[in-house]
This record gives structure tokens, sequence and C-alpha cells, in this order.
């Protein structure tokens, strides 16, 4: 898309430019191709960061505890309700509920190591450049 054009770049337009793969990766637009993103300052808080990585570990818990409940709600269901056509149909709903707990169980858990990562690296990037800047200026 040239520069100056007011219509946005989606991921429709982009699988739409006539590319031969329908499933290839187009890049959308740099941020060297739109000043207005690239003016845009990224700020990176550490205490941000924990607090996101808490409430995902709070997350992940009360996921592991709602689960749980719901298991034992249901435990001996099955066998009171043997018989009844309901009981089959209750089951799936049980399972579907499970899997979707433990599927948010374990994407909580994954984002609040992904932010404890996202802190360690960016202590890691400060430090890195505080040696490299002493260096530096040991150098001059």
């Amino acid at each position: 898309m040239p520069k100056g054009d007011s219509q946005p770049l989606t991921l429709d337009s982009a699988h739409d430019s006539g590319t031969s793969q329908p499933d290839a990766i187009t890049p959308i637009a740099s941020v060297a191709d739109d000043v207005k993103l690239a003016s845009y300052d990224l700020k990176v808080s550490p205490d941000g960061l924990k607090k996101a990585s808490t409430a995902s570990d709070e997350l992940a818990q009360s996921t592991g505890q709602a689960h749980d409940k719901l298991t034992q709600a249901h435990d001996g269901l099955a066998k009171a309700t043997d018989g009844f056509t309901f009981a089959t149909t209750l089951g799936e709903v049980l399972k579907s509920w499970q899997s979707r707990l433990d599927m948010i169980h374990r994407d909580c858990q994954d984002l609040s190591g992904l932010f404890k990562l996202a802190v360690d690296a960016h202590h890691d990037n400060d430090d890195t450049i505080r040696a490299k800047v002493a260096a530096m200026r040991k150098g001059l």
C-alpha cells in the first residue's frame, strides 16, 4: 500500500494481495512505513508485568479450584442418574467444562511465566546496557 493512502491494511486485504499461497504470511505494514506507529513510545513497567504475572497466577489457581469443585459436585451423580436420558448429556457437559477450565488454567500459568520472563529480560537488558555504557565510558 503506498504511503499516504488512507485505507488501513487488514489481514484480509493482505491475503487478497494476489499471493499464490493463501496461507502465506504477508507483512501487513512495517513500523517504518507508518509514521503514526513509529511515533509511539513503548513503555515497559516491571511492576506492571509483575502484577500481571500475579493476576495470572491467581486466575490459574481459581480456575483450578473451580475445576475441582465442579468435579466434586458431580461425584456420584452418574450413578444416581443411571437410566435417565439426561445423564449422558450431563456427563458430556461436565467433560466440556472440565476441558475448558483446564485450558484456561494452563493458559494462565503460561502467561504468568511469560510475564515473569519479560520482567527478567527487562532487568537483564537494563543491566547489559549499563555495563556497555560503563565500558564505553572507560574507553573514552
